[in-house]
């Protein structure tokens, strides 16, 4: 059984919505909703918590509650506008601003908050301004060089000289909280003066976000967010040489104060994907993010000779990853060699058709990627760190810093497949990876392969109408996983781990509505170290049961639908063991089974739908203390839904 709270909760939550923009004219195309929302949580313990002292038993005990209250305002230009100055500025505009109110207890603790949050958005998408990349004198020359298949795509190529898409947004968030601790458990008791902490936060988000196609085929994508804080030096530190270093990393101009940055998200994308032939797929991506923070308590003192400094520190990473995939479609690759498919084509053509028509496409992937982490250290990453710009020595070192870890990676992935007669189909894949990871214990380094991958699909199989059965479904397959990690520069110490894998699907149509389904997968495994071998064994079956049932004939007019049934069954069993280089016995530290089943009944009358839910879940281990649990729930449920319509306001 599930451990009880010994207590009583009570949740009660209101959300209105006024769509203020029905009173304004039509044609300003404002979307103006105001909202409200309470809601206040309340618990009632029977017994104190992590005791056996009765709660109703102490006067004046603090009450655990709390209640917060929102009102917000958003508004959005949903129609574009006749002037294309106005449109300019407005189209694509939004803004809103809330305000809340929140109060909190518990026996030990009280707090309240007052919350204003605000925001503005623009969004447009330019209209295309294109210019032609050759001079028509030039195309001639251009069309003579390339072959023909290329000649028409570069020639005719034009240059977009505006955005694809232009988005900036920001936000101001401001709010003050107090919390009250006490060392009573009772309100008013004497010399309980609370310890009062204020927690004040004042802050601006800015955002943009470009995105560029100079080509059809090339896409480029810049985007950066930076949080900073607006608190006044002494409001966010205590340290005075804290305040100073914030003081002195605050921007602002014309009078405005833009607080310093504590937090920045930088992400650019870069994608080609050109169409030189039909029957090959050749992309290419770039991707790098760049991610920073940091606040009051990331500072550090250095002492230099007899002088001791303080300077601020941040966490600060990057990674950039890139990728070419290469896929070559041998039905396309036929049709462009054969030419298309006719019917007055030789038995010799055919039968070559048929076989390169066979082979499912043939995927070739290569990943490259790289990422660094400096935490808590005094660094200032320039433009090239945050753009994933340079080698492994400039992820690794900035300044006379070192990233606290540097994982260097790449991968290969091949996958192909065939398609045989009969509707059989089998899909094979095979994945190598390697990556180098260093931090300031060793260095990692683990390589991974899988194969080989197989998947096998079987037709969907018809049987006589006699046998009850409509048709039936089977796929399966086989995977096999090994790992090698070596750590230390000399390979100090080396593990292995192997696992292989085989899914199992089954599909049972029977007549009328009536479908089940079998699921299950099996995975062994062992793993190698020098200080012992592992072993592990999974298990797990799940066998599902769904039908439309049809009420008896006094009920059918009054039910919407069918009743649905849905009956599900599981078993999972999981035992890893361990044997030491010194033993011979596999020791397990892991042997549970899980068993569970539900049944669900459900359908709907006169708009209102409802049904019954039972389930069963039965947990056990057998190591340790041998702990389990069993549980078997009862629920019954039920939906109304109400159509909207519209007050009758005004004539």
């Amino acid at each position: 059984q599930d451990r009880a709270t010994y207590q009583d909760d009570q949740t009660v939550s209101v959300f209105t919505s006024l769509a203020v923009d029905r009173w304004l004219p039509s044609e300003w195309g404002l979307d103006l909703p105001v909202t409200y929302e309470y809601a206040r949580a309340s618990q009632a313990p029977v017994l104190l918590a992590n005791s056996d002292v009765r709660a109703d038993r102490i006067q004046n005990l603090r009450d655990t509650e709390s209640t917060q209250r929102r009102v917000g305002v958003s508004l959005r230009k949903r129609t574009p506008s006749a002037n294309p100055v106005v449109g300019f500025l407005v189209d694509g505009f939004d803004a809103r601003a809330s305000y809340a109110l929140s109060d909190a207890s518990t026996v030990t603790t009280e707090s309240d908050s007052h919350t204003l949050d605000a925001g503005v958005g623009w969004f447009r998408e330019p209209e295309p301004r294109e210019v032609g990349i050759f001079p028509g004198a030039a195309q001639g020359v251009v069309r003579a060089l390339l072959p023909g298949f290329l000649e028409d795509d570069v020639a005719d190529a034009r240059l977009r000289l505006t955005p694809e898409r232009v988005s900036l947004g920001g936000s101001y968030f401001q709010q003050e909280s107090d919390v009250l601790r006490y060392e009573e458990i009772i309100l008013n008791a004497p010399g309980a003066d609370p310890i009062v902490t204020r927690r004040p936060r004042e802050s601006v988000q800015l955002a943009g976000d470009v995105r560029f196609r100079p080509l059809a085929p090339l896409t480029a994508d810049l985007a950066l967010l930076s949080v900073r804080d607006l608190l006044p030096p002494y409001k966010a530190s205590s340290n005075f040489d804290v305040q100073d270093l914030i003081a002195a990393e605050r921007a602002g101009g014309l009078g405005v104060d833009l607080g310093w940055e504590t937090s920045r998200t930088l992400r650019t994308n870069l994608g080609f994907r050109p169409q030189i032939v039909s029957w090959l797929r050749n992309d290419f991506d770039w991707t790098t993010v760049y991610q920073s923070d940091r606040n009051t308590n990331f500072f550090q003192e250095e002492v230099q000779g007899t002088d001791t400094t303080t300077v601020l520190t941040r966490n600060a990473g990057t990674q950039r990853d890139w990728g070419l995939t290469l896929g070559v479609s041998p039905t396309a690759l036929a049709t462009s060699i054969l030419g298309p498919e006719d019917a007055a084509e030789s038995a010799d053509v055919a039968q070559l058709r048929g076989i390169i028509g066979a082979i499912r496409p043939v995927t070739v992937a290569y990943r490259d990627g790289i990422s660094s982490r400096f935490n808590r250290d005094p660094v200032d990453p320039g433009a090239r760190y945050q753009f994933g710009i340079g080698g492994r020595g400039d992820f690794r070192l900035l300044d006379a810093d070192t990233a606290a870890t540097l994982t260097d990676r790449e991968s290969w992935r091949v996958g192909s497949g065939l398609s045989l007669p009969a509707g059989v189909g089998v899909q094979v894949g095979w994945q190598w990876s390697d990556a180098r990871t260093l931090d300031p214990r060793s260095d990692q380094r683990t390589r991974q392969q899988t194969w080989p991958d197989v998947q096998l699909r079987l037709p969907t199989i018809r049987l006589p109408a006699f046998t009850g059965i409509q048709s039936f479904n089977l796929t399966s397959g086989y995977q096999r996983t090994q790992r090698q990690i070596r750590f230390g520069g000399r390979a100090l110490q080396t593990r292995f781990d192997q696992d292989r894998q085989i899914p199992l699907d089954l599909s049972i149509q029977w007549l009328r509505t009536l479908v089940t389904t079998y699921r299950a997968a099996f995975r062994e495994g062992f793993g190698t170290d020098p200080t012992g071998r592992t072993e592990r064994n999974l298990s797990s079956h799940r066998v599902a049961v769904t039908a439309q049932l049809l009420p008896p004939a006094r009920l059918s007019g009054r039910l919407d639908r069918p009743v649905s049934l849905s009956l599900i069954g599981a078993y999972r069993s999981e035992r890893d063991c361990r044997i030491t280089t010194s033993g011979t016995e596999c020791v397990a530290f892991v042997d549970q089974v899980t068993k569970s089943a539900s049944l669900t009944l459900d359908t709907a009358a006169g708009g209102f739908e409802f049904g019954l839910q039972l389930s069963f879940d039965d947990r056990k281990s057998f190591v340790g203390q041998r702990t389990g649990s069993t549980q078997f729930q009862v629920g019954i449920f039920g939906q109304l839904d109400f159509a909207a319509g519209a007050l009758p306001l005004g004539g």
